[in-house]
């Protein structure tokens, strides 16, 4: 080998060990990169797997394309902003104590615990995926947990596999929007928390939808909450709570639709259930008012009375009255509570035999005994689903075109005959 020859091959060699140095560097020196950064600058990162985990001391923004990383990411800053990261680790994204943090578009890989928030406000979480690892529900844990906080924003997530999709403790004006929760105990689980907006969210397969617990001034709007199938199936339960809005949502094949318990000043208005086995159960109801709803395809109404709930202007689709007035009111009452009702909550296969004549005819001697009880639940004035009336709508085109073919019709038969 020449000189010449050697002197390139060293200079090859040389620029392949600067090369491997500094990509080795590039990626295990990512927290080094951060804490050179002065408050309110930039770090981008592409294309690299972090195994470090990551401390954020200063407000800085860290956007990252096809970034992963193995480890938890703390944050202990205030203003500051994630874009982007995919995590893949056990543990995701943790702060405590700081303010005016904003996570965009992240997502969990199999991970046990998404993003943790205790005592922080006005945090922004957007675009966050998790799938959780599946094993024993007992052994999962939550999505997103808010401990302690206030002025939290949870927008366009998608969860699943976890125990509790997004769990709320001792919180303040936290607004969940646009989510997919899906799988576990809970979709949204609120405890001793105030002020809390679930609106337009899919929720589907937990034991419950949305439960609701020692918490007060909830709005629930717009939601699609479905196929929540366990033994103590329910859609939306609150439970020792008040000051709840339900308006405008889907409730469709659950056990039970609207579960309360304990609960005071519930507003449940314009929601439509569909397909539950019990639309709508109560123990211990105060003021409570269940308005203006579209109940289809249910079991039961309700399987008791529910002292403490009024039924107001609910169209039933078994209601059997009529509108002699054609106010599209009932002219008798809507009897809500049923015997046979109570037998289905003691044995669930009975269930199965709604319709039959014998339960029929069950129902109808019940009715004629429970009007004269006191304790009867009764919507004095139910909204007819259809129109009794039939409306005649004569276009003479078409009865001419009608005269026509029956008389070919008749010529027909005539010739044959």
């Amino acid at each position: 080998m020449s000189n010449s020859e050697k002197g390139v091959f060293f200079a090859l060699f040389f620029l392949l060990l600067v090369f491997l140095e500094n990509d080795t560097a590039a990626a295990s020196s990512v927290q080094q990169q951060i804490d050179s950064l002065k408050p309110g600058e930039e770090l981008l990162l592409n294309d690299v797997v972090i195994k470090e985990s990551l401390t954020l001391t200063k407000p800085i923004i860290i956007r990252a394309n096809n970034v992963i990383i193995e480890q938890p990411l703390k944050i202990e800053s205030n203003d500051v902003r994630i874009e982007g990261i995919h995590f893949q680790g056990e543990q995701g994204i943790l702060m405590k104590n700081v303010k005016n943090i904003s996570i965009f578009n992240a997502s969990f890989a199999s991970s046990e615990e998404g993003v943790y928030i205790v005592n922080s406000q006005n945090i922004t979480l957007e675009q966050i995926e998790l799938t959780g690892i599946p094993s024993d529900l007992a052994k999962r844990k939550h999505g997103i947990t808010v401990l302690r906080s206030e002025t939290i924003l949870i927008d366009d997530a998608k969860l699943t596999g976890t125990l509790d999709s997004i769990y709320v403790e001792e919180s303040k004006q936290v607004r969940i929007l646009n989510s997919q929760l899906r799988d576990g105990r809970y979709g949204v689980h609120s405890m001793y928390s105030e002020d809390i907006i679930v609106e337009s969210s899919n929720i589907s397969e937990y034991t419950t939808g949305i439960m609701v617990m020692m918490s007060k001034n909830i709005m629930l709007k717009d939601n699609l909450v479905a196929h929540q199938q366990s033994v103590h199936g329910t859609a939306l339960t609150i439970y020792d709570s008040k000051l709840a809005t339900i308006q405008e949502n889907e409730l469709r094949e659950n056990k039970t639709a609207i579960q309360l318990q304990k609960a005071s000043d519930i507003d449940m208005l314009g929601n439509e259930l569909v397909m539950n086995v019990i639309a709508i159960s109560g123990m211990d109801v105060w003021d409570s008012v269940f308005s203006n709803n579209r109940l289809r395809m249910n079991v039961l109404t309700t399987a008791s009375s529910i002292d403490g709930l009024i039924l107001s202007q609910n169209a039933y689709d078994d209601y059997g009255g009529y509108d002699l007035d054609g106010d599209h009111i009932g002219d008798a009452p809507y009897i809500a509570t049923s015997t046979f009702g109570q037998w289905v909550l003691k044995r669930p296969n009975y269930q199965y035999f709604l319709g039959s004549s014998s339960v029929q005819l069950l129902t109808t001697l019940d009715a004629l005994l429970l009007l004269s009880s006191q304790n009867v639940l009764l919507d004095e004035r139910p909204k007819l689903v259809n129109n009794a009336s039939i409306e005649m709508d004569f276009r003479w085109p078409y009865f001419v075109v009608s005269l026509l073919i029956l008389g070919l019709l008749i010529t027909g038969w005539r010739k044959l005959l």
